[in-house]
């Protein structure tokens, strides 16, 4: 299972960008895609100051959406319970940091870029 987070940025004025862009994470396991124009919020219709959770295929297909408003065992079970359908169940103990590996590339480039 690979996991991005996705930043909706779209409501920064201009010439915030930069602190913004300072803000973000340096840490590769940290990164995430920044979408400066809400394009991904459009394209996969996201529900504003809410976690939407998307689940693809390998294949890049949608399969199922969640809409989480707060995150606690209650909300997030429903979605455990479609990754399972979606990967099966799995006995995964989370990275600690010393587990991974850091660079100082930065953060890829953001969704408005790779259009």
């Amino acid at each position: 299972v690979n996991v991005l987070g996705v930043a909706g940025m779209r409501g920064v004025p201009f010439f915030l960008k930069g602190l913004v862009r300072g803000k973000l994470p340096k840490e590769p396991d940290k990164w995430m895609l920044v979408d400066w124009k809400g394009r991904f919020a459009k394209a996969y219709h996201t529900v504003k100051d809410s976690c939407n959770i998307l689940l693809f295929e390998d294949d890049g297909n949608l399969v199922r959406v969640f809409v989480v408003a707060e995150l606690n065992e209650a909300a997030m079970s429903p979605v455990l319970a479609g990754l399972n359908e979606l990967v099966g169940p799995a006995d995964v103990e989370p990275l600690s940091p010393s587990d991974t590996s850091s660079t100082e590339d930065g953060p890829p480039d953001t969704v408005d870029d790779l259009n």
